[in-house]
């Protein structure tokens, strides 16, 4: 990046924070892709999104929070929307995680 900067700039890195990654094919994962996948109909193939998350202050954490087709971009701005009946399937797939997680 500092090969980037114009002349006479400077660039500091203050802090840092190391990246989450977890394993895809681990039960865990699979559980909750499993869930997504059987409730939705659709691929609950895990997917990674930008930003930091909560699930970086814990381990073995991942942040888990579905989305369905066409809510790109919906989350975290003004007006946030959500609609009543993805609300409810949202309800319904984190009782079934919790589920299967605890049968694991």
């Amino acid at each position: 990046m500092r090969g980037l900067l114009p002349a006479g700039a400077a660039l500091t890195v203050t802090s840092r924070m190391a990246p989450v990654k977890h394993d895809p094919h681990s039960p865990f994962i699979q559980a909750l892709a499993k869930v997504y996948t059987d409730i939705t109909g659709t691929d609950g193939s895990p997917v990674t999104t930008t930003g930091a998350t909560y699930a970086r202050s814990m381990p073995n954490i991942v942040a888990f929070g579905p989305s369905f087709p066409g809510q790109k971009g919906i989350a975290h701005k003004e007006d946030e929307w959500l609609n009543i009946s993805d609300f409810r399937r949202m309800l319904v797939i984190n009782y079934l995680s919790i589920q299967a997680l605890a049968n694991l």
